[in-house]
């Protein structure tokens, strides 16, 4: 499943930051006073997934 390079960068990313959630640095980041607005935070989910699709059938990949 993780073929590529890019993959598999991804995959150790993401494992890295979990870990470092895990072990409690996310009580030393800084907190943010900034709210996403409602209608954006309910797009999102479904907008990246149309990106995601309009990038595989601009690069061919999507017949």
């Amino acid at each position: 499943m993780n073929a590529s390079d890019m993959a598999k960068s991804f995959t150790v990313g993401t494992c890295v930051v979990v870990l470092m959630l895990a072990a409690g640095v996310a009580q030393r980041i800084p907190a943010l006073n900034l709210a996403m607005p409602r209608r954006l935070w309910l797009a999102w989910y479904p907008g990246h997934f149309a990106l995601i699709a309009l990038w595989l059938l601009l690069s061919g990949q999507l017949a």
